[in-house]
């Protein structure tokens, strides 16, 4: 039987949210019971086995006492129903494999369901608490997707790199176009999650896409992976104190810096290029720096994230084929806790699970920058791209940056009928499912991109 790619409709606030959550958490269990016993593979598999059969109470008696709060046993119930209601019924565990992370024993219970293979990570702290959970689309069984046209990988070379301080060194790959530099840079800054230097979703590697096609006509791309992608269970200690700022700012100016003392690269020419959220706090890094010579913004929100969260799933759900009770629950209950964070007055120690999973701290922060206004005050000129059939940030985003910056003398609109939040073509509605189609960013943005790179 062909196999059906991973849906994220119903999942994809329900386990975003407390995915990025449980890179958060892992305080220790300050409960007056003891930590699972056996080794950290027999823990998970037991757990992965209490989940499969509708346990959760005893499943969530695993976690500690942050990931309790954040995920309690009727919401970890409620997130394995949706799993099973889009990839099918849990057929087997396959394969268990063990990673040190940052000293944290990550184990990869690798499962088969009905229509696809998941990874289940499970993390564990040192008394042996889950300290985090995740579900994902099994590595091993991702698709090949060859180069695209517009790449000649005898025009460049790739360098693996390190920047930024102790202890937050971040890795990454910058391409560099052969031939005599220095050259122009573009640095690629991501979106919300925890993201990897590729961007990487499902077989798809949009930021791979764009490095690749840039340098292949002489522009180096610096992309890197995200903090919280490389330390994911290192924010544990400070859950509550996290912002955008540490998740996203501070290493784009790092990277700024770190770029400027390369030889090949031309100081004068950084390039910044934002997709999604880090689109939106694209003119806030420019605040911070006088070294960017334009900014790039790719699907840039013109709205609140609190919005967008709710107007996502709202899109989801309208266009989710089966509509079940814990749908309509969830819904509510999401629509809870985004009033609840769009508070001004929220308290700072208000409990994740009352704020989406993330920090009081995180929704406060955002609440105090609006993009559109700050990016009106710099003086960079500025390059908005789009795609109509994006359903994450929408035409009616761009339409608030035309609104705000249309009479800016060096900001330039582009928007593209096909193409969905990851610049990808497709046809008619726009869904999850299709990020897990293999796919690569349209050549069009790539021409764009460089022919505005280009302009004097």
């Amino acid at each position: 039987m062909k196999r059906k790619i991973l849906s994220k409709r119903v999942l994809f606030i329900t386990l975003a949210i407390f995915l990025l959550s449980s890179t958060l958490l892992g305080c220790r269990q300050k409960e007056e019971t003891l930590p699972p016993e056996g080794e950290f593979a027999e823990i998970a598999t037991e757990f992965v086995e209490e989940l499969t059969e509708e346990e959760f109470e005893s499943a969530a008696g695993k976690f500690n006492e942050e990931m309790r709060r954040a995920m309690p046993k009727e919401l970890l119930g409620q997130t394995w129903k949706q799993l099973e209601d889009q990839v099918g019924p849990f057929i087997q565990i396959i394969i268990l494999r063990e990673e040190i992370v940052q000293e944290y024993d990550v184990i990869f219970v690798t499962t088969e369901f009905e229509n696809e293979f998941i990874d289940i990570r499970v993390v564990f702290d040192k008394e042996k608490w889950i300290a985090g959970l995740f579900f994902e689309p099994a590595s091993e069984y991702s698709v090949e997707r060859g180069d695209p046209d517009y790449v000649d990988r005898e025009a460049f070379r790739e360098e693996e790199v390190t920047f930024g301080e102790e202890p937050w060194m971040i890795s990454g790959t910058l391409t560099i176009p052969e031939g005599e530099g220095p050259h122009p840079v573009v640095i690629l800054v991501h979106g919300s999650g925890p993201n990897d230097r590729d961007s990487t979703i499902g077989p798809n590697r949009p930021f791979k896409d764009i490095a690749e096609g840039l340098s292949s006509s002489g522009v180096a791309v610096l992309r890197y992976d995200k903090r919280t992608y490389t330390y994911q269970t290192s924010f544990i200690d400070t859950p509550g104190e996290i912002t955008v700022r540490e998740e996203t700012t501070e290493d784009a100016l790092k990277a700024i810096t770190f770029l400027k003392a390369r030889e090949e690269i031309d100081g004068e020419q950084i390039f910044l290029a934002g997709h999604s959220l880090g689109g939106m706090l694209a003119p806030r890094i420019a605040e911070e720096t006088e070294d960017l010579k334009r900014l790039i913004l790719l699907a840039a929100p013109g709205r609140p994230l609190s919005e967008l969260i709710l107007m996502q799933t709202e899109y989801l759900i309208e266009h989710e084929e089966q509509h079940t009770e814990n749908l309509e629950v969830g819904m509510e209950e999401l629509r809870r806790q985004v009033e609840r964070i769009q508070d001004p007055n929220l308290p700072l120690d208000t409990p994740l699970d009352e704020t989406l999973g993330v920090p009081a701290a995180y929704w406060l922060d955002l609440q105090q920058y609006n993009a559109l206004e700050t990016a009106k005050a710099l003086t960079l000129p500025i390059m908005i791209l789009q795609g109509e059939r994006d359903y994450q940030v929408t035409t009616e985003d761009l339409e608030l940056w035309r609104q705000t910056l249309e009479n800016e003398p060096e900001v330039s609109f582009h928007s593209y009928a096909d193409l969905n939040h990851l610049f990808m073509p497709g046809e008619g509605l726009s869904l999850p499912d299709e990020y897990f189609e293999a796919n690569h960013v349209d050549e069009l943005v790539i021409m764009d991109i460089l022919n505005w790179i280009r302009t004097d």
